[in-house]
């Protein structure tokens, strides 16, 4: 089996997760105190808010709010919190990318930040910013400042170079998708 057919299992497996935890969530959410001493009118079904959650890839940049039941339970399942509301924006912060990156790459952030030019390390940096551009809601001159201070026409040079590289290389595609893993941060394989 090969690394992206593993991610993909791993990321099947975590998305029925996801939806059987959803609909627990539904099925036993406790009563309020005062509804459960006095009796009242049964309550019509709920009208469904959002599509099936089991046919749903999350991200929680994009879908903000749009099934409730379901990126609660994802929150609960990946931060380890409940939140009756999803947070907007969760998903990894640049922080925990240029960690997950420098681990990968089995290097200081110090020197992931510095101004050197060798090859592996633009080549780190650029994945650092493109997954900083990808999964979090932060500007390109945000992006910048965190990743060394360097100029959003740098980053977005960085962004498009790991675009363009997505088509061609598979083994480029297999790091990506599992720092992504790492984060916790699922999404569809291209």
């Amino acid at each position: 089996m090969t690394l992206l057919e593993e991610i993909a299992e791993r990321r099947k497996a975590f998305h029925n997760r996801i939806a059987f935890l959803a609909s627990q969530r539904e099925k036993m959410r406790p009563l309020p105190a005062s509804l459960a001493q006095a009796p009242k009118a049964p309550m019509p079904p709920p009208v469904p808010t959002g599509p099936d959650p089991s046919k749903v890839m999350f991200n929680p940049v994009l879908r903000r709010g749009s099934n409730a039941a379901y990126e609660s339970a994802w929150h609960k399942e990946i931060c380890g919190c409940d939140f009756a509301e999803p947070v907007i924006g969760v998903g990894p912060k640049v922080k925990a990318i240029k960690r997950a990156v420098c681990e990968l790459f089995s290097m200081r952030e110090e020197v992931l930040l510095s101004k050197r030019r060798q090859k592996d390390l633009v080549e780190a940096r650029q994945i650092a910013m493109w997954l900083a551009k990808m999964h979090t809601t932060l500007s390109l001159p945000q992006i910048g400042r965190t990743l060394g201070d360097r100029d959003h026409t740098t980053i977005l040079h960085g962004i498009n170079k790991i675009d363009g590289l997505l088509a061609k290389d598979e083994n480029l595609r297999a790091r990506i998708a599992l720092l992504e893993v790492r984060l916790g941060f699922v999404r569809t394989l291209a």
